[in-house]
């Protein structure tokens, strides 16, 4: 079983990721669904260099080898910083995969990925298309 991501971006209507202090953001989105047995499935989307307002819509990112039961599984959605060293976390999200569509349904979600006290919260958004498994 697999899944695909595509129309990826930040919520263009609410909060952008805030700049660190001495740097823009160049942000990137990682997935990963820890899946039964061995590690689990990874994928993310490229960088997008100085961009507190990111659009990765021209771009898809598939998890596959999901089981025999993805809708019990969880996707955790982290984005981050790409830096010369270390990169940083901005923002993170969880999505529970028993809760999205099968295929010809409302395959969009729309995370919360950030919960700052004093910026607005910031939203990322994509649509989605199932294997055939979901709800």
């Amino acid at each position: 079983m697999s899944i695909k991501f595509f129309n990826i971006k930040i919520d263009p209507t609410c909060g952008n990721l805030e700049n660190q202090m001495f740097d823009k953001v160049d942000p990137y989105v990682c997935f990963y669904i820890d899946t039964p047995g061995w590690g689990g499935e990874k994928a993310q989307t490229s960088s997008k260099d100085n961009d507190c307002q990111p659009d990765w819509g021209d771009e898809e990112v598939t998890l596959e080898n999901l089981g025999d039961e993805p809708a019990t599984l969880e996707l955790q959605i982290k984005i981050y910083d790409k830096d010369m060293g270390f990169d940083d976390k901005v923002a993170q999200g969880v999505v529970d995969l028993g809760s999205l569509q099968q295929p010809g349904g409302d395959c969009h979600l729309r995370i919360k990925v950030d919960n700052n006290l004093i910026f607005p919260d910031v939203w990322l958004e994509m649509d989605y298309e199932t294997s055939g498994w979901g709800n």
